[in-house]
């Protein structure tokens, strides 16, 4: 056990886990495998909507803690909020399913607070690696990339507000990697829905 209390790690808190050997078929057939983190029935206290980029799960996380919630109930789908936008208009059923399965987190969770959240990198502003957001952006509207993101998060933001009429707030933040002292990092910023965002 690692000194931050993380099974299968070691190494100083901070530091970066020494994964321990994976747990073979056998060992799990055998034996399976117990969480060593406890379990607790808690109700969630927000519903998070963000994308299901791996880069920024633990941050987004840390954040959602900064902001009060202990019981965060996450929704992570590629470009998270942005399938209330048009950007996905060429698969029409997903923002209608995206809205079904906001409805059911919130309805099974009597979440109040709903937190919608965007990141620099997307991959849904690119094509493949090619930035083709970037590109149609500078050439066609003068705008960069997080200025087209953050319209679209309060564009998005603003559509999961009048779907839900009121009955949670809706807050959204946009992310991007910033250069600290300390080396990379995350840093949010809150999009303004104004009256928006209580529906």
């Amino acid at each position: 056990m690692g000194d931050a209390g993380t099974p299968g790690t070691t190494g100083p808190v901070g530091a970066e886990p020494k994964l321990q050997p994976p747990l073979t078929d056998d060992q799990l057939l055998k034996d399976g495998y117990v969480s060593q983190i406890p379990w607790v029935d808690k109700p969630a206290d927000c519903v998070v909507v963000c994308c299901s980029d791996h880069r920024f799960e633990k941050q987004n996380e840390d954040f959602v803690r900064a902001l009060g919630f202990t019981s965060p109930h996450f929704v992570q789908v590629p470009s998270g909020i942005a399938v209330f936008h048009g950007l996905v208009a060429a698969a029409g059923f997903l923002p209608k399913a995206m809205g079904l399965l906001l409805d059911k987190a919130q309805d099974v969770t009597t979440a109040k607070t709903i937190i919608g959240l965007g990141h620099s990198d997307c991959g849904s502003y690119k094509l493949g690696s090619v930035k083709i957001v970037a590109e149609v952006a500078r050439r066609l509207v003068g705008k960069d990339v997080r200025e087209i993101q953050i319209e679209h998060l309060e564009q998005a933001g603003r559509a999961i507000a009048l779907r839900l009429g009121g009955s949670a707030k809706v807050r959204v933040f946009y992310s991007d990697v910033v250069d600290t002292r300390d080396g990379s990092r995350v840093k949010y910023i809150p999009v303004d829905l104004g009256r928006h965002s209580r529906g």
